[in-house]
């Protein structure tokens, strides 16, 4: 799945589960909150999925090898100076909250090659509903979003 917005934050201060994202949001927002899991390819990822009026997946992402040097390049995208207090901020961090759309992206597999199609599969991060939901964890776990479908990082 393709991620509409992360969030950051440094998994060695905050030591984070899922469970503890659903118990925060459960005790903070007034949206339903489920588990759920991503299932393909021999692989299971839990995720939540947070009932807004459209709805979202939650997964925490925090591969050593390759989370850290993505968010590392997120400042070179984000033009953003990497002397600057948000770069420097982001650059602490080594896990994210992936948030990610309910809407499956389109995989072709023809036997030689895989193809994935994300178009049209995003959510939109400055929707109203979504954005509260990302700034209250983003301020629990005092990190930063990055909004990949409209561009920019707000540090929490």
């Amino acid at each position: 799945m393709t991620s509409s917005a992360h969030i950051f934050y440094n998994s060695k201060r905050v030591g984070l589960t899922l469970s503890d994202v659903a118990r925060h949001l459960r005790e903070n927002a007034p949206w339903h909150v489920s588990v759920t899991e991503w299932s393909g390819y021999g692989i299971v990822i839990p995720q939540l999925l947070v009932h807004t009026p459209i709805p979202f997946l939650i997964q925490i992402e925090d591969d050593p090898d390759w989370v850290p040097g993505e968010i590392q390049e997120i400042i070179g995208w984000e033009n953003l100076d990497p002397n600057g207090e948000t770069a420097q901020k982001i650059a602490q961090y080594d896990a994210r909250l992936a948030i990610q759309s309910t809407t499956p992206d389109q995989v072709i597999n023809d036997g030689s090659s895989i193809t994935v199609s994300t178009l049209g599969a995003a959510i939109d991060p400055c929707d109203a509903d979504i954005s509260d939901v990302l700034m209250l964890l983003c301020r629990k776990i005092d990190g930063a979003i990055h909004d990949c479908v409209n561009g920019g990082v707000t540090v929490g």
